[in-house]
């Protein structure tokens, strides 16, 4: 796992911001993950998270996980703003892959984040 960054200074604003990605380095084959990705909106009214990942030696394995926040997001012990959400991804790979997974979050305001990236191999 990710070690957690510090949030204690994170400046939040209208523009989403996506603060980090809780999810192992590593993966198996076909096996259900849970993991988690923090985030900051000012307004508190972020509604979608895209997660957009694909397999660095290949350009055939890859997906799309799209989270809707109908669901409440965690509450932050750091404060208003400050949320997280859990997914769970289930990877298929026949043989040994490294994946660059990119988190981008929506608003109701239609603000989107940066780009987020972080990377996990999934073992076969």
């Amino acid at each position: 796992m990710r070690e957690i960054p510090d949030l204690t200074n994170v400046k939040i604003e209208s523009q989403p911001k996506i603060l980090f990605a809780a999810f192992p380095t590593r993966i198996r084959n076909g096996e259900s993950t849970i993991g988690a990705i923090a985030f900051a909106d000012f307004e508190d009214d972020v509604n979608l998270i895209r997660i957009t990942y694909r397999a660095e030696e290949s350009s055939l394995a890859g997906g799309v996980l799209a989270l809707t926040l109908q669901e409440l997001p965690i509450p932050s012990p750091y404060g208003e703003g400050l949320k997280a959400i859990k997914f769970d991804l289930k990877v298929g790979c026949a043989e040994s892959l490294t994946f660059e997974a990119t988190v981008i979050a929506n608003d109701k305001a239609g603000h989107e984040s940066e780009p987020f990236s972080f990377k996990f191999t999934c073992e076969a």
